[in-house]
């Protein structure tokens, strides 16, 4: 019975020290839990329900995290993600290396070859 008991305490505490927690830095439009409004300096852990309505509202959380709407009832752990380049943005940085500087011929359109091709005839009247 004992080594039950002392299997389960060990089960519930490593369970509750593998959790992780989350610090909201910003919010952006009405976000909740079950516990009421989220606001900056609140912790979410992984098993908070959480809801976001609007299409363009999220929630920012520590370690550059984000969870974007809609969201209905979920669990943070379910729908935290990391950051979105939005269409309109420009990146800061990039892991891309440098393009070469290899001059490289253009590519033949329609256009330019016709233009060619008006040179090559002769024409005689």
């Amino acid at each position: 019975m004992k080594k039950i008991l002392l299997f389960i305490s060990i089960f519930l505490m490593t369970v509750l020290l593998s959790a992780e927690t989350y610090t909201v830095v910003h919010v952006q439009g009405k976000a909740h839990t079950s516990g009421g409004a989220i606001g900056v300096g609140q912790e979410l852990d992984d098993e908070s329900i959480i809801t976001i309505k609007g299409f363009k509202d999220f929630v920012k959380l520590n370690d550059n995290k984000f969870i974007y709407g809609p969201v209905n009832g979920k669990k943070v752990k379910d729908v935290v993600s990391g950051p979105k380049i939005k269409k309109g943005k420009v990146a800061s940085s990039s892991d891309v290396a440098p393009a070469n500087d290899i001059n490289r011929p253009g590519v033949l359109t329609a256009a330019s070859r016709a233009s060619d091709a008006k040179e090559d005839f002769d024409w005689a009247e």
